[in-house]
This record gives C-alpha cells, structure tokens and sequence, in this order.
C-alpha cells in the first residue's frame, strides 16, 4: 500500500494513493502481454489482482478567484479487493467498509468548489458520479469486502474478471450548499442546501431533489487544508 502528498506547483497540492492486496506479476501483466502477443491461452481478469487507486489534484484560488477552493478527484477499486476466504479477515468493521463507502467493484469521479465570499459566510458545490457492479443472483461480484470469496477458489473460476462486473448501477449527485457562521470559536455554523441524485440501474432511472436546512459544528475540526 502506498500514499503520497505533493505540491506539483503552489498551492496546487495533490492526493494520491495506491493499495495492494494481493499481486501476481504474471497475471497483472496479462493484458500487456495478450495485446502485444495475440494468444488464446493467455487468461487475464485474475480475481486475485486485488489492488485500488486515488488520484486527486486541489488548487487553491484557481485563476486569481479569491478564498475558494477547487478539488478533482478519481477513485476505482477493483473486485473482491479488501475482502478474503475468511470473511473475519475482510477489511470491515460492523460490517462496513473500512476504506470507501462503496466498498470495492466501482468506478467514481469527485469534483468539488468551496468558496468563502465574505468573512462568515461559504459556499461550495460538489458533483460525484460512480459506477459500481453489484452481485446477481447467481454469482459473488465482489463488491462486498464481508462476502466470503472462497466460491471462486473452489470452483477454480479464477479468471475473467473486471471492474465494474456485474449489475452495474450508475448513480450521480449534486448538491449547492451555502453557510453562515453564527460561533467562530465552535465552528456553530447554520446551513442549507439544495441537493439532486440520480440513479440508474439497467433501464431503471430513478431522481430525487430534496432541500436540507440545519446548524452544523465542528469543535475539534483542526484541517486547514481545504
């Protein structure tokens, strides 16, 4: 596993991060190696090339636009990554993902824009889009790190495996949220915000829009980095 912090220009730091869980040169390669030398027995999608990445760029004051704050950022997981035979040695806790909410089998783009155009007041704008690959009724897709994936080791169906497998559902949000703080030294803030999903499962689309009003503090919320 391995994470890296750095600033390519000022204040332009980026994120990023790169974990492996289990690693078979020969099958990681596989694909290089099919495309460049056509050959039917050459099998790629190893189930056990467990491995996730995070790719993300933040850019204070882009283009001179004063106190705001732009953020990009691309995560994939592939299937069965921080799940095991032993599901008491997944990566979860209570049953939940202990990295990404969604687990692993998915595919998601971040993009997010905060601004603070008065002293007390903040702004921000965030849209996500994913893509994830969810089990049928037939097969372990692994996209559960609590799903056992033993199935797969027994019935020595170890190949053919991609992200995204499965019944893949699509979903997107965005949400417009403006701030006022009431307390500086309690971070009391009061905010309200208009947010919209949409979601898409084969030929099922569904859409939500709901208003949220609310006060919001964060007592010990040191980060200085957004």
């Amino acid at each position: 596993m391995g994470s890296e912090h750095f600033r390519p220009l000022k204040g332009f730091p980026s994120m990023n991060k790169f974990t492996i869980d289990e690693l078979s040169v020969k099958n990681a390669l596989a694909p290089v190696f099919q495309r460049v030398y056509p050959d039917s027995a050459i099998q790629t999608g190893w189930f056990g090339n467990k491995h996730a990445l995070q790719l993300g760029m933040k850019y204070h004051e882009p283009l001179g636009w004063k106190n705001s704050t732009a953020l990009v950022e691309f995560n994939v997981a592939r299937p069965y990554i921080y799940g095991h035979a032993n599901p008491n040695q997944s990566y979860t806790h209570m049953n939940q993902p202990l990295a990404h909410p969604l687990g692993a089998n998915f595919i998601e783009w971040v993009g997010m824009v905060m601004w603070q155009p008065k002293h007390r007041w903040h702004t921000s704008l965030q849209a996500i889009y994913s893509r994830k690959g969810y089990t049928n009724n037939l097969y372990n897709m692994g996209e559960n790190p609590a799903i056992s994936n033993i199935d797969i080791v027994q019935s020595n169906k170890i190949f053919g495996y991609t992200i995204t497998q499965g019944k893949r559902v699509d979903v997107a949000n965005a949400r417009v949220e403006v701030g006022y703080t009431l307390v500086e030294n309690w971070n009391l803030r009061l905010e309200s915000a208009v947010h919209y999903r949409w979601q898409r499962a084969n030929t099922n689309v569904r859409d939500l829009a709901f208003f949220t009003m609310g006060i919001r503090t964060g007592l010990w919320n040191d980060y200085k980095n957004l």
